[in-house]
């Protein structure tokens, strides 16, 4: 399955080829996202649901979007 990912501040926009039933977690490990607040198609998901949330569940219009974004201090 084909996402994208924006990675902010870094590489900016880029698709990335996950495998199905691929989650939030394995798509954290896989691109080094940890340190990150992961942000899926419009909606922050807590650190805590990343290995429960599912990419290919999260399907609008036929896309899905995900946002890295760096969180700045007292955030």
């Amino acid at each position: 399955m084909l996402i994208s990912l924006i990675v902010l501040p870094g590489t900016g926009l880029r698709p990335v080829q996950v495998a199905e039933g691929a989650t939030l977690a394995d798509l954290a490990e896989a691109e080094g996202l940890s340190g990150r607040q992961l942000v899926l198609n419009g909606q922050t998901v807590p650190r805590a649901q990343w290995a429960d949330t599912t990419l290919s569940d999260h399907l609008v219009r036929g896309a899905v979007e995900v946002a890295a974004l760096q969180g700045s201090k007292g955030n």
